[in-house]
Formats: structure tokens, sequence, C-alpha cells
């Protein structure tokens, strides 16, 4: 089993026992574009590693993928929830402590705020 196989048992385990309005933190793999590489050389790291932290949502099912959503901004009025394909991701970590304000208002608070706690 390599590493990216250990994961998905692990993110599997996670997943089961998340529940709605719980923090986590989300690494995954983004596709990304690569400018200007020179004719000659080749690519020896495509990974585009992206960090996604907010509160757990649902998972979604469409015909194609399932999708872990995940609500990074938050307000009365509406809430901002990113769709993280299951098959990119590389790890889900549930914060130890929830966050202290309990709606997510500003994400780059959050961030601060799951770092403090995690």
């Amino acid at each position: 089993m390599n590493e990216y196989s250990e994961y998905i048992v692990d993110n599997m385990h996670i997943l089961k026992n998340l529940k709605k309005g719980d923090c986590i933190r989300i690494d995954w793999l983004d596709a990304n574009t690569i400018k200007n590489v020179p004719i000659d050389e080749s690519i020896n790291n495509p990974d585009y590693k992206m960090t996604t932290i907010g509160r757990f949502e649902e998972i979604i099912e469409s015909d194609k993928l399932s999708y872990l959503a995940v609500v990074v901004e938050y307000s009365e009025f509406h809430k901002d929830i990113t769709l993280i394909p299951l098959p990119l991701i590389v790890k889900i970590t549930k914060a130890r402590l929830p966050l202290k304000q309990i709606r997510i208002t500003n994400y780059c608070r959050s961030v601060r705020e799951y770092e403090k706690g995690a």
C-alpha cells in the first residue's frame, strides 16, 4: 500500500465520523498551469497542493464524482461553499478544538483560529 492509499483509508474513517459544522482542514490536489517551461525540460513534480479550512457541510454525490462540501465563508444572508472532489483529497484533519467563533465570517481569521487549536 502506498502513502496515498493509506491516506484514502484514513480519510474514509474521518469522513464517516464528521458531523455538520466540524472544523476541518483539507489538503488536496488541484489542477495547475506551469508557464514558460523550457522545451527540453520535463516536469518533475506535477502535484499542486492546496489547503482549505472550514466547516464540514456534507458529502455531495453527482453522476461522475463525490464531493466534500466545506463552508469557507458564512453570514446571516449566505454561505460560500468549496466543493472538493473526494479522489483529490490527500488528507483531512479535524481540529482538536472548535473554532471560537460560531460563524465563519472571515476565511483568514478562520485559518488563524484553526492553527491555534490544531
